[in-house]
């Protein structure tokens, strides 16, 4: 009220309910027309992929493509029990900065039948500038040039770098979405919302349908992979001093148990061999059971 009344001053008392009522309606159509707007432009910048797709920061909004159809705003996904699945949604920035993105999501849901949203994980992808192309025995890596990549993903609860995030105009930013389906999850087809919000205001909602095979993956994994890893890789980008600090052994042990999760082996290094690392991995080994 005080900014009606600054906006009145210096006209009679007679006039001045009424310039409240006429400012005051037309200061709340403005707002609502330029909140609408920006949500409404970030909307139209929305956009998914599978899970085996690098989004660049430049890359061309999807309309269509096999995971996502932006007529119906559907993403698809298909799974069985005890799986992980995956998808990324894209905000892209075209005309201005976007400010505080968010994404929340819903529960899915089949009749009585509920994968809760607690199995839903969402990272910010950063971009990784890369000034030096790939190259093995000197012969350049095809599709591996300079330019920025999506590489380390950051869990959207993460103090810094997480979410509510902006994105520069012209620019990508991807959001990797993991959906775990439970051991015990009902065969069938469920629905799910994703709610993209700009400045807390909500934009535009995604719905997710999924479907569930009706049968479970072992926890034991048949089919052999190798990543590489050594401490100090967690070290250097972490930036402890030292692998025996007890914050890197639990921050170790997450990524241990993400990889494991989604059925891939982190190799170490030789050290492993000399058996004295052995017990770090029972925590990581002992709940599920052998690869």
């Amino acid at each position: 009220m005080d900014l009606f009344v600054k906006l009145a001053e210096g006209k009679n008392a007679g006039m001045e309910i009424e310039m409240k009522s006429k400012y005051g309606f037309c200061l709340l159509l403005l707002i609502t027309v330029i909140m609408y707007s920006t949500i409404a432009e970030a909307a139209s910048g929305v956009w998914c992929v599978g899970d085996s797709q690098k989004v660049k920061p430049y890359d061309a909004v999807e309309e269509k493509n096999i995971f996502w159809d932006s007529d119906e705003r559907v993403v698809k996904l298909y799974g069985a029990k005890n799986e992980y699945v995956a998808f990324q949604i894209i905000v892209n920035a075209d005309g201005e900065k976007l400010q505080d993105i968010n994404i929340q999501a819903d529960d899915f849901k089949s009749g009585d039948n509920i994968i809760s949203k607690d199995y839903i994980d969402l990272f910010k992808e950063h971009y990784l500038k890369v000034t030096v192309p790939s190259s093995y025995d000197a012969i350049p890596v095809e599709d591996a040039g300079i330019g920025e990549y999506p590489t380390q993903m950051v869990p959207f609860r993460a103090p810094r770098l997480g979410a509510p995030f902006d994105v520069e105009d012209g620019r990508n930013q991807p959001v990797w979405v993991d959906v775990y389906i439970s051991e015990d999850a009902v065969a069938g087809e469920y629905e799910s919302y994703f709610t993209v919000t700009a400045g807390g205001k909500e934009g535009l909602k995604i719905k997710v349908i999924l479907t569930v095979w009706d049968f479970m993956l072992p926890h034991e994994t048949h089919f052999k992979t190798y990543i590489y890893y050594g401490s100090e890789q967690i070290q250097s980008a972490l930036g402890y001093q030292s692998s025996y600090h007890k914050g890197f052994r639990i921050v170790e042990d997450r990524f241990f148990q993400m990889a494991r999760q989604h059925r891939l082996n982190l190799c170490p290094n030789i050290e492993l061999k000399w058996g004295w690392k052995d017990k770090e991995f029972d925590t990581y080994l002992e709940p599920w059971g052998p690869f």
